[in-house]
């Protein structure tokens, strides 16, 4: 918010990195709120399909994905 044109430029260069990417994430993962609601701002506006998730949603998704909710402890 003090730095809007600094805020640009780097959102800029993360969304660049991103989308020249081989292949171009389906997931990028950051634990700071602020990048997390910049980055997805920005890959929106962009129309990327990559989604932004915390650190934390990313290790439930392959806990889901690996089965081990459904396993009987």
């Amino acid at each position: 918010m003090l730095h809007p044109d600094m805020a640009r430029a780097v959102l800029e260069e993360k969304i660049r990195e991103i989308t020249t990417a081989s292949p171009v994430p389906r997931v990028v993962a950051t634990g700071n709120p602020g990048c997390h609601m910049q980055i997805g701002a920005g890959l929106r506006l962009a129309a990327v399909d990559t989604t932004v998730l915390h650190p934390v949603e990313l290790l439930d998704e392959s806990y889901r994905v690996g089965g081990l909710y459904s396993r009987q402890q």
